[in-house]
Parts: structure tokens; sequence; C-alpha cells
């Protein structure tokens, strides 16, 4: 953690359905959050059951950013039925972690208001690769999406 102001990071042990995490301050002592950030949900949605309101919860954060601040969300996907990720979710429930495994549509609604980058929502190896990906989709199980805050 070292480096120059601008590039400062620092570390926060919160939790984003409790804690209110963009005025925590460690948040406040390193972005100014007048400016544009980046915020950054990858693996964390699908811990967030629909009782917990995820939509909602995204949206408060979103509108705690300045415009011109991208959102960038990753989210894993029982869309292409694989065996594997629905005994994954089994496993959570039975050590009472909650979440959802959502469909590219419901993935989707995160960006709604948001000017969504291209490719869109897509399965994870197709965010601009750098050649054809060499695993077919249902391989691979998680969308990804890049938005921006106009």
């Amino acid at each position: 953690m070292r480096g120059t102001p601008q590039g400062r990071t620092a570390y926060a042990e919160a939790d984003v359905l409790k804690d209110d995490i963009l005025q925590l301050p460690q948040v406040r002592a390193t972005l100014n959050l007048e400016e544009p950030v980046a915020l950054s949900l990858v693996a964390l949605l699908h811990f967030v059951p629909d009782a917990s309101d995820p939509y909602g919860l995204v949206r408060g954060l979103l509108d705690g950013l300045a415009p011109g601040s991208y959102l960038v969300l990753s989210h894993a996907t029982e869309g292409f039925a694989r065996e594997d990720l629905r005994e994954l979710g089994e496993m959570y429930q039975r050590k009472g972690i909650d979440g959802k495994l959502r469909s590219r549509t419901e993935v989707a609604r995160f960006f709604d208001g948001l000017d969504l980058l291209d490719p869109g929502v897509v399965v994870g190896h197709r965010w601009r690769p750098d050649e054809e990906p060499r695993l077919p989709d249902a391989e691979v199980g998680f969308y990804v999406g890049v938005g921006r805050r106009p």
C-alpha cells in the first residue's frame, strides 16, 4: 500500500448490507466522491438475496457517486443449468449463506439508468477478449458488465 497520493488505497472491513460504505472514514479519506470513481461489485451480489433488495443497494451506492462514475459488476448465474453451480448454491445455503444466482436479464437490471458500455452484459470471458474464448459459455457461469452514470 505504497505509492503516490493519486494511487492510494485503503482497506475497510464492512458489511455492504449494514454499513454505509461510502461514508466510512477510510473511503472518505481516500476517494474524492465529488469526482467520478469506479464502484467495483465483483463476485458480491450473488450473495445478496432478493429479500435484501440488491437493486436498491446498488442504486443507493450509485446515488452517492458523482456523474461520470462507473459500475463494474460480475454475477454468478445458473442460466446455463450447470450442476456444479447448483450444488455450490446448496452448499452455501446449508452453511447459512444466503444468495441468489441471477439470469442475464436480472443482472442487466443492475445497470438500469446507466450508459452500458459495449459489449453490454455478457458472459465473463466475452468481455473484450483478445482472442476467441477457449471455453464454452456454460463453463464460465457468470455475467459481467460496465456502466457509466450519466
